[in-house]
C-alpha cells in the first residue's frame, strides 16, 4: 500500500512539473552599455540600447529591454550591475538597472555613428529650429533642409552623427529615399571584403544549423553569419579573405551574401596550435561510434572525441548544449575539451569567458 502511495506522489510531481516548466529566478549580473542608441526592433520609433553581457562579445541592437536606467548619457559606454530575469526557456527576457559599477567617455576616433531611420514613425522630428531623435535633441550641422523634406515627406534614410559628452550633432545624411526605391538608391546591396574563419558554429536557432563566423577587419569580433554566401566553398580548417556582395536590411542586417572573388590562397589554419572553441546542439548529434561523432547529419564531418566519448555520449543523450574547444585535425575534427554544457543555449553563455566571439 505505501509503495502505491510512494508512485502516485512520484507521478503527481512529474506531472506538476511537466505543467509548471522550469522556473528561472532573477539573478544579478554585469551588463556593458554602448555610447549611443538605435531604432528598436520591435518598434523603430523608439530608440533601444546597444548591449553585451561580456565585453568580448559583439554589440546586440535587439538585446532584452533595460529598465531604469535613466541616468544614461550619449558619449560614454557603461559597465552595469543589473538584475536579469528570464523567461521559461532561460534566455534573458529583462534587464532592471541597479547601479553603474563604471562609466568611460569614447574618444574623438570613435565617436561618429550612423543611423537608418524611419522619418514615417516619426522617430526623427523638427520643432521650429529644434531638431529630436526621439526625445534627444540633437544639432543639425549640415543638410538641414534636406532633413525637413526627409521628415515632411516620411522617407527612409541613413543619419551620420557625432556625440561628445552628451551632445549629439547630425554631420551628415548619407542617403535618402522613399520606402519603394531605398534600397535600390541608397545601397542595401554593396561589396566588401569579409574574413571568414576555418571553423563554424551552431547557428542558435531552432533549425539546427552551422554558420560561418566572419569580421570585416583581423581586428574585430567573430560574428556569426545568419545567411549561406552564394557560390562560396567552405573548408574546415582554411581561413578566407573574399569579397561578397552583401544584402543589408533597414536594421542594417545581413540577408543575403553572394561570392564575388574567391581567395586562391586561403590560409592553413589546421592543426593544435589554431583550436577554436565552437557550439553544437546535443539534440542533434549521435552517440559517438569508434571514438567519433558525426556533426550533425554529415557523415563526411567527424569529431574524435577520444576519452571524453562516454561524457559527451551523456550530454548528447540529456539534449544538452554544448560549448567545445577542438582542432582540425589530419582526419576531422580533435576534441580538447568540453568546455560547457548546459540545459539552454542562454546558459551556455554565461560558461566561459575566454569566447571571443558572441553566440
Amino acid at each position: 500500500m505505501l509503495a502505491k502511495w510512494m508512485l502516485l506522489a512520484l507521478a503527481t510531481m512529474v506531472i506538476s512539473g511537466c505543467q509548471l516548466g522550469y522556473h528561472w529566478d532573477d539573478k544579478k549580473e554585469t551588463l556593458y552599455v554602448d555610447f549611443y542608441k538605435v531604432p528598436c526592433d520591435d518598434d523603430d520609433s523608439r530608440l533601444c540600447f546597444r548591449s553585451r553581457e561580456k565585453d568580448t562579445n559583439s554589440w546586440r541592437n535587439d538585446a532584452p529591454k533595460l529598465s531604469d536606467f535613466d541616468e544614461f548619457e550619449w558619449g560614454y559606454r557603461y559597465t552595469l550591475e543589473v538584475e536579469t530575469s528570464f523567461n521559461n526557456s532561460g534566455n534573458a527576457s529583462r534587464y532592471r538597472f541597479l547601479r553603474v559599477e563604471e562609466k568611460t567617455a569614447i574618444t574623438s576616433a570613435e565617436n561618429t555613428f550612423a543611423l537608418k531611420i524611419d522619418a514615417s514613425t516619426g522617430i526623427v522630428s523638427q520643432s521650429g529650429s529644434d531638431w529630436f531623435l526621439q526625445d534627444k535633441k540633437f544639432t543639425c550641422a549640415t543638410d538641414c533642409a534636406s532633413l525637413t523634406h526627409i521628415i515632411n515627406n516620411s522617407q527612409l534614410a541613413e543619419l551620420e552623427f557625432e556625440v561628445e559628452s552628451d551632445t549629439l550633432t547630425l554631420t551628415q545624411i548619407k542617403c535618402s529615399a522613399g520606402e519603394d526605391n531605398y534600397d535600390e538608391q541608397c545601397g542595401g546591396k554593396k561589396d566588401a571584403t569579409w574574413k571568414v574563419a576555418h571553423f563554424l558554429s551552431d547557428c542558435g536557432n531552432a533549425d539546427g544549423e552551422l554558420c560561418y563566423l566572419y569580421r570585416l577587419n583581423s581586428s574585430d569580433d567573430w560574428e556569426l553569419l545568419p545567411v549561406e554566401i552564394e557560390g562560396f566553398e567552405h573548408q574546415w580548417g582554411k581561413e578566407y579573405e573574399i569579397e561578397v556582395r552583401e544584402t543589408r536590411s533597414d536594421a542594417n542586417r545581413i540577408t543575403a551574401a553572394t561570392l564575388k572573388k574567391e581567395d586562391a590562397a586561403p590560409r592553413d589554419r589546421s592543426g593544435e596550435a589554431n583550436d577554436f572553441y565552437f557550439v553544437l546542439q546535443g539534440r542533434l548529434l549521435d552517440d559517438s561510434s569508434d571514438g567519433k561523432v558525426a556533426l550533425y547529419d554529415s557523415a563526411d564531418l567527424t569529431l574524435s572525441c577520444g576519452s571524453a566519448c562516454s561524457k559527451l555520449d551523456d550530454y548528447i543523450e540529456d539534449d544538452d548544449w554544448l560549448l567545445l574547444q577542438a582542432y582540425v585535425g589530419s582526419d576531422g575534427l580533435v576534441l580538447e575539451e568540453i568546455t560547457c554544457h548546459a540545459e539552454t543555449l542562454n546558459l551556455l553563455r554565461q560558461c566561459d569567458e575566454n569566447v571571443d566571439w558572441d553566440f
